[in-house]
């Protein structure tokens, strides 16, 4: 597979996504039963959902209201 320019930001993608996931992983290890862990992963997943703007359909996007 040719990378080509793309390798110098699968390099920083590579590099990064332990060191988002580390901290999730901690906070699983800290829940005392499976409720806390599955409202942590819900909280989590729907703040990643508005952040990367899964929460609005495509048309509104760029709509100034």
């Amino acid at each position: 597979m040719d990378w080509g320019a793309a390798l110098p930001m699968v390099a920083v993608v590579l590099f990064t996504w332990p060191r988002q996931r580390v901290p999730l992983a901690a906070a699983g290890n800290l829940a005392r039963s499976v409720n806390q862990m599955a409202g942590l992963g819900v909280l989590t997943t729907m703040s990643l959902a508005a952040l990367g703007g899964c929460w609005w359909p495509i048309e509104t996007r760029g709509l100034v209201l």
